[in-house]
């Protein structure tokens, strides 16, 4: 195996590091980066508190009564 991915959409082949190095804070997969210490706890915090806040974006839903009668 040469370590290579190839996109069935694109076609295009990308190296397995770099998209293991995409995935590094994939929130399904920090639980195991961290265990596996492919990702440092200070490098989770860097990384969460530089994320911009969407708050303002948020479009609430109330479904309490909707569709209830």
């Amino acid at each position: 195996m040469s370590g290579k991915i190839v996109s069935s959409t694109t076609g295009a082949s990308k190296s397995l590091a770099v998209e293991i190095e995409r995935l590094k804070f994939d929130k399904r997969l920090i639980d195991l980066n961290v265990s596996r210490k492919r990702l440092s706890k200070e490098d989770l915090k860097k990384h969460l508190e530089s994320l911009p806040d969407l708050a303002d974006n948020v479009v609430r839903v109330d479904l309490e009564n909707e569709g209830l009668n």
